[in-house]
């Protein structure tokens, strides 16, 4: 410890005994702490070391010549160009009182350079590539490498869901070192050739465009080009693009008018309401999700895969007492996905209902409906199938439980029902054509007019038209009609006599037919009007001229569709259709009809 207090000792005399002129240029380095290895050095030759943790050295035994001076470490160099300058020299370091670091023909880095510090070489890093700076060293490498793949939106899996006219949007994040972005967009299972594509590069991180299809693949990868074709992975995703379907339910004034000029309903005069006829909703035959109808009648279905062709339907909240003038059924054809403008007109008086009188009903396919309305008093019976005890029929059906609205089942009170499905054979016109074949009487071609007894074949015939049809006692007809078939007139059967009708295709009944009797068998449907709809009373009060009765049996494998429909006050007291069951027709059916047949096989013992 002695001898190291002699040494600083001795070295601050020597310090002390400097040429004054020496003494007013002094250099000295300085360091605190444990900074490592350092010297000054004085360009006439003479330098000191030190390892001590704070020291000091001057120029002593340095002449007046002195014009550079330097401190060094083991970690860096730095450089004063100015003698009446004190020169401090930090751990990495440059600096000097009152100037920052400067750069000097010694090559220090420096981020300012006084004007007082001479000449500086100033680096070029731009782009910073690893590149030589120009001042004999290198730039780093800050704006070379591989960009991250961006994140896409919407993600694999997701969806798109645009209004009308608004394109489809899809994103990305932006990433750290991409100068652009390479995408490639177009309909799962093409390429960028297919006229669904949209491909290219850009710096931005959207595109968009119009939707022709509604399922599409993309994927992007970023590009940084600042040192290097340098692209990230691809990031790829698969979507759908969904649309609105929009509309509103409006609930008609007396008087108002509809009509599909554009394709959809609209109010062709008079005046309607927006209204939800309690509780209505909207669907869509793509699909989709909500449409349920608000208070003002406006709804909106969400979510329907973009496209063309589909069926908006209507399902009314009170059936019983609203019903669809326009479109016909509450189902509106030609939707697209986005579609605005789909709208539903009804009337608020009651819809059309049927009523049985004495006999069975079956639906094979479905459910039995029959909204009997509240308004159903005195005379008019409220029930779907009237009879008295022993004599009413039964509801069979393979849906869910009959609806008869505000009325009751059955007449008596037994209210019969069964949920099953028929699973006989279907004997429709083939059957019976097989059957027939062997009549030892034949059979006769038919032409349109009423035939006298016998079994007959129309050919090509599509229309019963002129007067209208009595069938008398002890008369038998059976008319096989291997097409479809209109009648257009009223027909009588009289108790005692027998008519069938039996056509391979539909059996429609004429719009203005208001009676039909005998058995009726279709292979495809029986309908009660030829048009989609028919039977308005306007409210008259008259319905002879509109309200259908069919007395005897009506078979339609493919259905019976039910299209009458007072659409007027009329219906608040009367069934558009009424069904009579007629057991005397079966009674007297033609016996070929109702003849077994058997097949022989002899068997061994």
């Amino acid at each position: 410890m002695r001898k190291i207090i002699i040494n600083l000792v001795l070295f601050l005399v020597i310090g002390l005994l400097i040429p004054k002129e020496v003494l007013a240029r002094p250099g000295y380095c300085a360091g605190f702490g444990s900074i490592g290895h350092r010297q000054c050095i004085w360009s006439a030759g003479w330098e000191c070391d030190s390892f001590l943790g704070a020291y000091a050295c001057f120029g002593g035994g340095c002449s007046t010549s002195i014009t550079k001076m330097r401190c060094q470490w083991d970690s860096g160099v730095c450089f004063n160009k100015e003698v009446n300058q004190n020169l401090t020299c930090w751990v990495n370091t440059c600096g000097r009182s009152g100037h920052t670091a400067c750069e000097s023909e010694y090559n220090e880095n420096c981020n300012n350079c006084p004007g007082d510090c001479g000449s500086c070489c100033t680096p070029s890093c731009s782009p910073a590539c690893g590149q030589a700076n120009g001042c004999g060293g290198n730039c780093n490498n800050s704006d070379g490498g591989v960009p991250d793949a961006p994140t896409l939106d919407p993600g694999d899996g997701g969806a798109v869901t645009i209004d009308v006219d608004e394109d489809v949007v899809v994103s990305w994040d932006p990433v750290n070192k991409a100068e652009e972005y390479e995408y490639e967009i177009y309909q799962v299972g093409e390429d960028c050739s297919h006229a669904t594509a949209h491909c290219g590069s850009q710096a931005g991180t959207s595109v968009s465009f119009p939707a022709l299809v509604n399922n599409y693949y993309y994927h992007v990868r970023a590009l940084n080009s600042s040192c290097a074709t340098e692209y990230s992975g691809w990031s790829e995703a698969t979507f759908m693009v969904n649309g609105l379907v929009l509309g509103q339910v409006f609930v008609l004034d007396d008087g108002a008018i509809t009509g599909d000029p554009g394709g959809f309903c609209s109010l062709l005069g008079g005046t309607a309401v927006g209204g939800d006829a309690d509780g209505s909703s909207v669907s869509v035959s793509a699909g989709g999700s909500g449409g349920g109808v608000a208070g003002d009648g406006t709804y909106s279905v969400i979510d329907v895969p973009t496209g063309v062709g589909y069926f908006a339907s209507l399902t009314i909240g009170d059936p019983a007492n609203y019903s669809c003038e326009c479109p016909s059924g509450c189902n509106q054809g030609g939707v697209s996905s986005p579609q605005a403008g789909v709208n539903f007109y009804l009337n608020n008086f009651k819809q059309a209902w049927f009523q049985v009188e004495g006999g069975n009903l079956h639906a094979n396919s479905g459910n039995v409906v029959s909204y009997v309305p509240d308004t159903c008093t005195d005379p008019c019976e409220p029930y779907l199938i009237l009879g008295e005890a022993g004599a009413t029929g039964a509801v069979s059906y393979t849906g869910v439980t009959p609806e008869v609205g505000e009325g009751d089942l059955t007449e008596d009170g037994s209210d019969w029902r069964m949920n099953t499905e028929y699973k006989g054979q279907q004997t429709g016109y083939g059957y019976f054509n097989r059957i027939l074949e062997e009549d030892p009487t034949g059979v006769a071609s038919w032409g349109g007019d009423k035939p006298g007894s016998g079994v007959y074949k129309g050919e090509g015939v599509g229309r019963i038209s002129g007067d209208d049809w009595g069938v008398v006692d002890g008369e038998v007809i059976v008319i096989l009609v291997p097409n479809d078939l209109v009648i257009d007139v009223n027909i009588d059967v009289d108790v005692g006599g027998f008519l069938a009708i039996i056509s391979s295709g539909n059996i429609s009944i004429g719009d203005g037919v208001t009676n039909i009797q005998g058995v009726y068998i279709a292979d495809g449907i029986v309908a009660t009007c030829e048009s989609s709809e028919c039977g308005n009373s306007e409210g008259s009060g008259d319905i002879a001229d509109e309200q259908l009765t069919v007395e005897g049996i009506l078979v339609g494998w493919g259905g019976v569709d039910l299209r009458r429909n007072f659409a007027s006050a009329d219906s608040s007291l009367n069934p558009s259709e009424i069904l009579i069951y007629r057991p005397d027709l079966q009674m007297n059916a033609y016996k070929y009809l109702l003849r077994s047949h058997y097949t022989w096989e002899e068997k061994a013992p």
